[in-house]
């Protein structure tokens, strides 16, 4: 614990920036356009989170991959890993943006969304697509620091990057009236910032890192690939059978109209804030045991897995108790539509049961 909690701070501040971000265009669409942007907004948020499973996926085998070299005393090897972690993911961040531009009509069809929300939901996902690099390009960023053992410097990123997104949703969203497509632009030059900062703090600091990155470093090389595609490829497995799945959810729950699927954007962001406990712990314990492995300290795996679950089941009982005595406050946050609130208050015990099993 001692070395896991101060690892997991930042990375938990980082997580809670992170929904807060996502939660913002939510809120402030919520209140000021009603509840068609807010199930538009939560439609295009269900279609981003489904084209960054590649980003999370082979983010977190570079994290580990980087951690393992560490550990291992390799660190020579660093910047060959962060170079062709960049090219892999960079490049198929702009063949998803070819790809999910040609047939964003398609996707919003296959998602069910409501007529009267198709308009703001095309201006949400289009902008969301044109920045899908960037937010690839900070998954890399954080993913890189976090495998050196670096959980601060992202916090810093997406600490600006929030406040960037909350500034810009107000005078896009409230003063311009820009809706939707104010939201998603507040988010997209957010996390355009965010990733500029990173890579430029990781350029200029790189024998203080202990890396060196040179034009070479971005050739593919099939040495450094090969880890990476083995132990990324189940994660972004993993990471899309589970956003897959739940499109198709979300798809069946948008045909029941506008006050379901807003309900199901609720039931998404909550879930998110369950995720973000777990997933800063998960994420501390991932990079100790990467270099625990890569040091050859294999009694200490156990321990670590131990350690992190002692954590986060306490924590995931404390919100359920809060959600089942204070529903309507919490529900309140996102929208002030009865209809809406209503509908929300038949998913607590589905939300109770997903944050103790995030745990």
């Amino acid at each position: 614990p001692k070395k896991m909690l101060p690892f997991a701070a930042p990375l938990f501040l980082s997580n809670l920036l992170q929904a807060v971000y996502n939660m913002v265009d939510m809120i402030i669409v919520g209140q000021v356009v009603g509840k068609n942007g807010l199930s538009a907004v939560s439609i295009g948020g269900d279609v981003l989170t489904m084209l960054t499973f590649l980003a999370m996926g082979f983010s977190n085998a570079g994290q580990i991959s980087i951690a393992q070299n560490i550990g291992a005393g390799r660190k020579e090897r660093i910047g060959m890993i962060i170079g062709n972690l960049f090219t892999l993911l960079l490049s198929a961040a702009l063949i998803l943006s070819v790809i999910c531009f040609s047939s964003r009509k398609l996707i919003l069809t296959l998602m069910n969304a409501p007529p009267e929300t198709w308009d703001y939901a095309m201006a949400y996902v289009t902008t969301c697509i044109f920045g899908l690099i960037f937010i690839y390009g900070y998954n890399i960023v954080s993913a890189v620091l976090r495998g050196m053992g670096d959980s601060k410097h992202p916090f810093y990123f997406i600490a600006t990057a929030a406040l960037i997104n909350l500034i810009l949703d107000i005078i896009f969203v409230s003063v311009f009236h820009m809706a939707t497509f104010g939201a998603a632009l507040a988010t997209i030059i957010g996390q355009g910032v965010s990733f500029i900062w990173g890579m430029l703090f990781l350029i200029r600091n790189q024998r203080l890192l202990g890396i060196q990155l040179t034009k070479d470093c971005f050739r593919p090389k099939r040495e450094i690939l090969g880890p990476l595609v083995r132990l990324g490829f189940p994660m972004a497995l993993k990471s899309a059978s589970v956003t897959f799945s739940k499109l198709f959810v979300d798809a069946w729950i948008n045909s029941f109209g506008v006050v379901a699927s807003s309900a199901s954007g609720i039931e998404s962001k909550l879930n998110q804030i369950s995720n973000l406990f777990a997933n800063a712990i998960n994420v501390s314990g991932s990079s100790m045991i990467g270099q625990n492995i890569g040091a050859e300290k294999f009694e200490r795996v156990p321990k670590v897995m131990k350690t992190a679950w002692m954590i986060n089941f306490p924590i995931a009982v404390i919100l359920s108790c809060i959600l089942a005595l204070f529903p309507r406050l919490v529900f309140g946050i996102f929208t002030s539509d009865g209809d809406v609130i209503a509908a929300s208050m038949s998913i607590i015990p589905l939300l109770i049961l997903i944050f103790l099993s995030t745990s």
